[in-house]
């Protein structure tokens, strides 16, 4: 949850500054498998 939400801070929002620490964090949730597999139900429109 922390993860996505950082995520939506940096860079959807750009609310939050980008740290190497924290881009670092975001690109690990963001390549989880089970994030991997919501983002290819959602695309299928399910």
């Amino acid at each position: 949850m922390i993860g996505l939400d950082l995520h939506f801070g940096i860079d959807i929002f750009k609310l939050v500054s980008s740290r190497l620490t924290l881009r670092a964090y975001v690109d690990r949730c963001l390549a989880r498998p089970a994030l991997q597999r919501a983002k290819a139900i959602e695309a299928a429109g399910a």
